[in-house]
């Protein structure tokens, strides 16, 4: 008797090779696979709650309030990153906005691991807040401009998994570090690794620190190329349909453009 074998789901195989090729265009865009290094880097050894809770307890003893003005001192310096970067607008030295955020990132949060003062730990974290606005931003940036269609979904779902995915390790980290070695020690030694990757990062990858942001000329040269999408042209091209469509009054067309 001969039982029938039951095929492997298509919708399976799919699943399994794209993901198999998601993994193999990162390797291949040395770009894209610094940035999600870096990434995956500051997840595990960058600032996390249980750190800041650490020290607002046991190294600068100022308590619950304490340990709320070092997390708005992080806050406020988000948002004035985030503004800085809006104001200057997009411009095209992208990789170098992330390297220098990220060195930033990297320096403050380890002179925070050596500060005594608690208004020098706001003023670090004030800045380790704005450069991780800025490295945040900038890093979305170049990740959807150098990703294609097919394989930005993959691209952004492998990013999420080193900046979300790994996040939780920090925590184990500090759990693991702190006891042996101190908070103090650890911060300083978090901070570190993130910049000394980052130096890493500069010297075995120097594409980062050279990408740029195509010229608007550059992209309409590019969608003028045969099966290229043409924003204005499909525009264009709805508006006539929609005004064809238009009921007519008194025999005459009335187009609303």
């Amino acid at each position: 008797m001969r039982t029938p074998t039951t095929p492997v789901s298509r919708k399976e195989k799919r699943f399994g090779s794209e993901t198999i090729a998601g993994f193999k265009y990162v390797y291949s865009e040395k770009i894209i696979l610094a940035v999600v290094i870096m990434e995956a880097t500051t997840s595990i050894f960058g600032l996390d709650n249980a750190m800041l809770t650490i020290f607002a307890s046991d190294v600068l003893r100022v308590g619950a309030h304490g340990f709320g003005m070092l997390q708005s001192a992080r806050g406020i310096g988000a948002v004035i990153g985030s503004s800085l970067f809006i104001s200057i607008g997009q411009r095209s030295f992208q990789g170098k906005i992330l390297l220098g955020s990220s060195l930033i990132y990297g320096i403050c949060f380890a002179l925070f691991g050596l500060s005594n003062s608690f208004t020098l730990a706001l003023i670090l974290l004030a800045w380790v807040g704005a450069a991780d606005a800025i490295w945040s931003a900038a890093r979305g940036t170049i990740l959807q401009w150098t990703a294609p269609n097919e394989m930005r979904g993959r691209v952004m779902g492998l990013f999420q998994i080193a900046s979300r995915g790994l996040n939780p390790l920090g925590q184990v980290e500090t759990g693991l570090v702190v006891p042996l070695i101190g908070a103090r020690e650890a911060t300083f030694f978090g901070g570190s690794i993130v910049w000394l990757i980052t130096i890493l990062t500069i010297w075995r990858i120097p594409q980062v620190r050279k990408f740029r942001i195509e010229k608007p000329e550059q992209r309409t040269v590019q969608s003028a190329t045969p099966g290229a999408f043409d924003l204005d042209r499909m525009n264009s091209m709805s508006r006539a349909v929609w005004v064809w469509k238009t009921p007519a009054r008194n025999g005459t067309a009335f187009p609303r453009l």
